[in-house]
């Protein structure tokens, strides 16, 4: 019992100056000052004079203070009500997002491959840039969400650090403003009309409504920390929802346009009786037009996959953005307890772990050199028929009507492929470099992040300090870490089985042993030959090679 007369005692103390406080507050009200229109005609009298005297100087300086504090109460009173507000819709919301987590995952609207497979193609990619975007818009909502989550979790200490501050600057305005009394009663003056005591007053009501407000937050803090949990967990689930629609839409794409694809190359054959027969010249166009098709597909795969990365990358970089931002919030708010080791660690497990990727400054080189062989071959194609007799003449081939025409459309075809090729690998290029841009600055970001959360884990408190009590739990706690300790798990998973492969290690540990054993010896031979070294009559060539070899040590 002796253990919590101290904390129980801090928190009827903490109570008992708060009542006090706000007994002390009554006389404070807004009733005892001018209100702000007063407060502003008398400021813009003092605006309107050239020159101004001493005091006059020092009551127009207590008279913005006290517009000031105006605006402080103002902004005050609309966050108590906007937190009442969201105390007030807290329980309903709750149940809301409770039903809809339960119908997510009870719920699978996820549609089948075959009813995705009747769409037709520009609908599917409709539909695939349309959960693109709400994906962006879901893992925006999970960074918010994520916030407000970590700020309710140190509500209660900074809190109650900033309801101390407060405490103590009501105190220091409660003494100047006596003081303040005192001396217009010596000197006969009203305390309604002087500046300073009206600037006193108004900080005192800003501080009692400031205190109203943390008392307000903590008694809310449950209901929101458990509401922004609720939703940090749907929004985890329809993001893997979404993720995996995705997935699915992009298989389906790629299979329709490679069907689609082949359908075309397959119906230009039958078409044609050139393509059909076999024409060397002809079926060589064709072979290219095929392998820039399928260049296309690749590419327009590998674009989506960019997308992809570049949406999950931005996501990281705002997660650890803001860690970053409240991390010294956090520090300042709680430091010193155990709350901010154990809050530190789920940061850091919570960090990404980046590794630098260096193929995509290859792939961008790739992209750039790619580009410019499709610049090159869409200047080449612009003469369709001109390039089609250039290449029937190459090949020693008599020109015909019907060859020119059938190569000439052959290449026009492969113009076309060319320029979708061209613009998807735009794409391709911009998002490459977007997501290298993005993952540099995450792995910056996060290696920073990770340094300055390990610096501070070397100096946070991580238990209690080792006093009488833990003296006197030291059996107990021993006692239950070799009844129930991880370590029971941990040891068989870690312990290798019995077999013939651990004998390997034998000749090794003998001859350390052995070593060891004849570590004075050896001792002794070594100074030996330092002794014989120099001298005519003992001295030999093998004399350093002993010693090399005795005083070697494995690097």
């Amino acid at each position: 019992m002796v253990k919590f007369a101290f904390p129980l005692a801090m928190k009827g103390l903490v109570v008992l100056m708060l009542l006090l406080c706000s007994v002390a507050l009554k006389a404070a009200t807004l009733d005892d000052v001018p209100d702000e229109a007063s407060l502003k005609q008398r400021l813009d009298q003092f605006d309107s004079q050239e020159t101004l005297n001493a005091q006059q100087a020092l009551d127009q300086q207590a008279l913005t203070a006290a517009m000031e504090a105006y605006e402080r109460l103002d902004a005050i009173e609309q966050q108590l009500d906007e937190l009442e507000e969201r105390a007030r819709q807290a329980p309903d919301s709750l149940i809301a997002v409770e039903r809809e987590l339960a119908e997510a995952e009870n719920g699978d609207d996820m549609p089948s491959i075959d009813e995705l497979s009747n769409l037709p193609l520009a609908a599917l990619e409709s539909e695939q840039a349309e959960a693109l975007t709400q994906l962006q818009q879901l893992q925006s909502q999970l960074a918010e969400v994520n916030s407000q989550f970590l700020t309710a979790q140190t509500l209660p200490e900074r809190a109650q650090q900033s309801m101390a501050d407060t405490l103590e600057r009501m105190e220091s305005l409660r003494r100047d403003a006596a003081e303040r009394e005192a001396l217009l009663g010596d000197r006969q003056l009203s305390a309604l009309n002087d500046a300073r005591m009206i600037q006193l007053r108004l900080e005192r009501a800003v501080a009692d409504r400031e205190v109203a407000l943390y008392q307000r937050q903590l008694s809310a803090n449950g209901r929101l920390r458990d509401l922004a949990l609720q939703r940090r967990d749907l929004l985890m689930l329809q993001i893997e929802r979404h993720e995996q629609r995705l997935n699915l839409l992009q298989n389906v794409i790629d299979r329709e346009r490679r069907l689609a694809s082949e359908q075309a190359i397959a119906d230009a054959a039958q078409s044609n009786p050139l393509i059909a027969a076999g024409h060397p010249v002809v079926v060589r166009a064709q072979q290219r037009n095929q392998s820039l098709s399928l260049s296309l597909l690749q590419a327009g795969e590998r674009d989506n996959s960019l997308v992809r990365d570049n949406i999950d990358t931005q996501r990281q970089l705002e997660h650890v953005r803001q860690l970053q931002r409240s991390l010294n919030e956090q520090i300042e708010a709680i430091r010193g307890s155990q709350l901010l080791s154990r809050i530190l660690r789920e940061q850091r497990q919570s960090l990404p772990n980046v590794l630098p990727r260096r193929d995509l400054q290859d792939e961008i080189a790739d992209l750039r050199l790619k580009q410019f062989d499709l610049v090159r071959q869409r200047d080449q194609l612009r003469q369709a028929e001109q390039l089609a007799r250039q290449r029937l003449s190459d090949a020693n081939i008599e020109p015909t009507p019907a060859l020119i025409n059938t190569l000439s459309r052959l290449y026009q075809s492969r113009r076309e492929l060319v320029d979708e090729l061209e613009e998807v690998y735009g794409r391709l290029l911009s998002a490459a470099v977007e997501l290298q841009l993005n993952q540099q600055q995450l792995l910056v970001t996060t290696q920073a992040l990770r340094n300055t959360i390990d610096e501070q884990l070397f100096w946070v408190a991580n238990s209690r300090p080792l006093d009488v009590s833990w003296l006197r739990q030291l059996p107990q706690n021993l006692r239950i870490e070799w009844q129930e300790g991880e370590w029971r798990a941990v040891l068989p998973n870690r312990w290798p089985s019995l077999d013939w492969q651990m004998l390997s290690g034998v000749p090794f540990f003998a001859v350390g042993l052995l070593l060891v054993v004849l570590r004075r010896r050896i001792k002794a031979h070594l100074a030996t030959l330092h002794g014989q070294i120099g001298r005519l009559k003992s001295d030999t060539q093998l004399h350093t090679p002993k010693a090399v070899f005795l005083e070697w040590e494995p690097p």
